[in-house]
């Protein structure tokens, strides 16, 4: 298959070289519906030729703002054809967000889902139709004038706006998505990537992992994001991987027995929430010493030959998982060692990347080598580090402690990437752009180090960097990473506090409510705010050993509220708010709801 330089060549190389294979599919009530990748192209040709018919030209902005669908996939490669820019995003945003970013990024059209379309503003200066994603919409009475079903957009192409389709070229400069960041440190910026952009990840992915035709992906990452984006879309497209879709995380275990994945995807949080509800289960089927005891032989046999017998010894977690998993993907966020190394124990092989929207975006992963798995603790100890970048990709540091800075291939420092991945710019962001350029390279804001191998380790982001009085010093990520394997901690930030005229090192926690109950009642205190936080000062005590002393923490803010997450599931550390008061009623509320 030759390498396509845009994402319409994409489409069309991967229609002719998997045609009736199976490209996605989704399950809608019982029955699972799909696009073969000859359908797919075909489908995705009328919408862009439906388009045209409607008004859209090239250079044009259509939002989308769904859930993952099959309709998603039609629309953004049907505009995609069409020479249009796509602009996803998160399908969760508030009727304020939507409006905002649909209006920065000049939109013309929007194709919404019917769950979205309640959200959208009453009044969207500049939109001339929105198209509503959704079989149960298909020509429903109440979409008249400019809300129309997406099936009807096919339906409107015409002999001219065809001839129009085939004519319109596009190339791999042209604008291809305005992508809108959901930074930790909040302030969405417009990321613009081209075609080339996204081609040229593509095709490092591709090298840089060994993905098969026969492969079978299921994906839970929304598409507005760049990471599921790139590799759960583009990739698996020009790859020929069968690929199921789901939204609903309650579903993913019968998705996976129905499916049988070869592989999966997915950022930190979710891997979090998968080791704790495998331990929880274990523990209400009273099976937790049994459980417990399996991990230390697995322990002890890497330890003294390397050999991996996780996957033997937890056989039925495997079969529950399908049973075909050749391996995971972990990315999006720093995924902590401790969670890696419990996933590694348990069997279930996972690798790290890294990558950012602004690199379209993969730009580092650890590689992928069964051997190594299975005969030696090679994953074991690159826990932690995110491997080397992908070919195609560089990356190097900026060493600015001398004074004057210096680009270096190895070393701690700002992180700086170069390559075809790297984005044009921001949108109606001339000055962000130049800041965020240095002598041709891209400087991410991510702390981090380059060993002696080349393999990348991240340590932290420069803005949530703490500076104390003397001078020091302190980097949240690396104690939240320390932290959050607590079975007590749901979320942790570590922000700057104010101690009268002294900063300190603080941190705002949200505990699991469950688990801090019983620890309270264990030590014969009972559950209020000062018991919670004694109880959790204790856990955090635990870390003064492995923490320097300017970096342990001198002050706790016990949360009752969940902290404000990006859709990836980090804590956005610049919406974190420092509650005054904690609420036992609204914890056990709040804790009842999710």
């Amino acid at each position: 298959m030759t390498t396509p330089s845009t994402i319409p060549e994409l489409v069309e190389e991967s229609a002719r070289s998997f045609g009736s294979k199976v490209a996605y599919q989704m399950k809608v009530g019982s029955v699972y519906k799909g696009l073969t990748f000859s359908e797919l192209a075909q489908r995705s040709r009328e919408f862009g030729a439906g388009l045209l018919a409607m008004g859209m030209r090239k250079g044009d902005a259509v939002a989308i703002v769904c859930e993952n669908s099959l309709d998603w996939i039609v629309g953004y490669y049907g505009l995609s054809v069409a020479g249009g820019v796509g602009v996803p995003l998160y399908s969760e945003l508030k009727r304020p967000e939507i409006g905002d970013l649909v209006r920065r990024s000049d939109s013309r059209y929007v194709i919404a889902s019917p769950a979205v379309l309640g959200r959208l503003p009453d009044r969207l200066p500049g939109i001339e139709a929105v198209i509503v994603a959704g079989e149960d919409v298909d020509g429903g009475p109440r979409l008249t004038g400019s809300v129309v079903p997406f099936g009807s957009v096919a339906a409107r192409a015409t002999e001219e706006s065809r001839q129009m389709l085939a004519d319109t070229r596009v190339d791999s400069d042209d604008l291809a998505s305005i992508v809108y960041t959901s930074g930790t440190m909040g302030g969405a910026k417009g990321v613009m990537l081209t075609h080339g952009n996204f081609t040229a990840n593509v095709e490092s992915v591709r090298l840089g992992l060994p993905i098969r035709q026969s492969d079978r992906m299921l994906t839970v990452l929304p598409f507005h994001h760049a990471l599921p984006f790139t590799v759960g879309l583009l990739t698996f497209t020009s790859l020929g991987v069968e690929t199921t879709l789901e939204n609903d995380l309650t579903r993913l275990r019968d998705r996976m027995q129905e499916t049988k994945p070869t592989l999966f995807g997915g950022v930190p949080a979710l891997f979090k929430l998968m080791y704790r509800a495998i331990v929880r289960q274990v523990e209400a089927e009273g099976r937790l010493g049994q459980f417990e005891r399996a991990l230390r032989v697995v322990d002890y046999v890497k330890r003294t030959s390397g050999l991996n017998i996780g996957p033997l010894l937890f056989r039925p977690l495997h079969r529950r998982l399908g049973g075909h998993l050749r391996f995971i993907v972990c990315g999006g966020a720093a995924l902590d060692p401790e969670t890696a190394r419990d996933l590694l124990r348990l069997g279930l092989p996972i690798v790290q990347g890294w990558g950012l929207t602004e690199t379209a975006p993969v730009v580092s992963v650890q590689r992928w080598n069964v051997a190594r798995y299975l005969f030696t603790r090679h994953y074991e100890k690159q826990a932690g580090s995110v491997g080397p970048p992908l070919p195609g990709v560089e990356v190097a540091v900026l060493d600015d402690t001398g004074g004057s800075p210096h680009i270096l291939p190895r070393g701690g420092g700002e992180l700086l990437v170069r390559g075809h991945n790297v984005f044009l710019g921001y949108h109606r962001e001339p000055e962000l752009t130049r800041e965020a350029k240095l002598d041709g390279w891209f400087r991410t804001g991510d702390l981090g180090r380059i060993d002696g191998e080349g393999n990348v380790w991240i340590t932290g982001r420069i803005k949530s960097v703490i500076v104390l009085e003397s001078g020091k010093k302190v980097i949240p990520d690396r104690i939240e990473d320390l932290v959050t394997p607590d079975p007590l901690i749901e979320s942790i930030c570590v922000v700057p506090l104010q101690v009268g005229t002294k900063t300190v090192v603080g941190a705002v926690v949200h505990p699991f409510f469950d688990v801090t109950n019983e620890a309270c009642r264990e030590k014969g205190l009972p559950v209020n705010e000062d018991s919670i936080r004694t109880v959790l000062l204790e856990r955090l005590s635990r870390l003064d050993a492995r923490l320097d002393l300017h970096e342990r923490i001198g002050l706790l803010v016990v949360s009752d509220t969940p902290l404000p997450q990006t859709p990836l599931g980090k804590v956005a550390r610049g919406r974190v708010e420092i509650p005054h008061s904690f609420d036992l009623e609204r914890w056990e509320r709040n804790f009842r709801q999710e």
